[in-house]
């Protein structure tokens, strides 16, 4: 049964988390744009793929968006790469995922950046209900925002951290998802993996 499971939770947090970037349309493969390669082969990569928390000099680079920005991360050990992503920053860890991306918004601040976001958000998921935020916070030296909402996805009940950055004028959006009766057992690893991001222009 877990080896139905993880796939079927992959494949709603990967379009879930892609919501936010669809003005007022609903999270699905087909209107989640560049994601939408990704949900068909999201199980975690194999094991030997995790690079070591101490290992992150040994960590190559990875470009997202137009290769104008690198997004560099080494996650906490048991997060893997999910193979076959579309995106460059895209982990799993049981049935827990983060990514980052870029994504377009009209607002050209972080606070108009939210406040758009819980917009479409409230619009994508059933039972949108924001938990934390949005707080101030800081990625890389650059001023972010998180956002912390709990929501239901084909009648399951999620919780999710949006962490919104601008870097070089662009908004990278740093997401994590979970269901909502295990994603705050994960908290310590997303502190970690917001700590230790960096973005290279």
């Amino acid at each position: 049964m877990k080896k139905f499971i993880l796939p079927v939770l992959a494949l709603l947090l990967s379009a879930s988390i892609c919501a936010c970037g669809q003005k007022g349309e609903a999270a699905s493969p087909e209107s989640s744009g560049t994601t939408a390669g990704d949900t068909e082969s999201s199980a975690p990569a194999d094991q030997s793929a995790v690079v070591p928390a101490d290992q992150s000099d040994t960590l190559p680079a990875v470009t997202e968006g137009s290769g104008e920005i690198t997004i560099e991360i080494t996650p906490p050990d048991g997060w893997t790469p999910v193979e076959g992503s579309v995106l460059d920053v895209q982990y799993m860890k049981n049935t827990a995922s983060f990514m980052a991306k870029e994504e377009a918004f009209t607002g050209t601040t972080l606070d108009e950046i939210v406040s758009e976001a819980q917009e479409i958000n409230g619009n994508a998921f059933d039972n949108y209900t924001v938990t934390s935020g949005p707080e101030t916070a800081e990625i890389d030296g650059r001023e972010a925002r998180t956002l912390t909402f709990t929501c239901k996805i084909s009648g399951m009940s999620m919780k999710y951290l949006y962490a919104y950055v601008m870097v070089e004028g662009k908004t990278i959006v740093i997401t994590f998802g979970d269901l909502e009766t295990s994603f705050d057992s994960l908290s310590a690893d997303y502190d970690t993996i917001l700590g230790n991001i960096r973005f290279k222009v």
